[in-house]
């Protein structure tokens, strides 16, 4: 599966061996970097539901997303596109609770 990350910290979190995003606690970034690592190893979205590990919950309102808790201030959302060809997994982040620094 292909991984597009749509937002800032977490392309640089998954492109940079050792980054740590400030704010970030290492398991935020110890269950990120796990679900990226298994969704670029899926081949269809089943497979990551298989993986209860990665505690993924659909959404009830729409079957091509789901979210993942990373902690009580980050939640990931995925949307999975299959319409241009290969299945894809649009990750974002959610800041819940937390004042977002400009």
């Amino acid at each position: 599966m292909k991984l597009e990350l749509l937002d800032a910290t977490l392309r640089r979190l998954a492109g940079e061996s050792g980054h740590r995003p400030e704010g970030w606690d290492d398991g935020e970034i110890r269950h990120f970097l796990l679900i990226a690592q298994c969704a670029q190893a899926a081949k269809v979205e089943a497979d990551l539901y298989a993986l209860r590990i990665l505690r993924l919950r659909p959404n009830p309102d729409n079957t091509r997303m789901s979210c993942v808790q990373l902690s009580a201030h980050r939640r990931l959302t995925i949307t999975f596109n299959a319409e241009s060809g290969p299945l894809i997994a649009q990750f974002d982040l959610a800041l819940l609770g937390m004042e977002i620094p400009k």
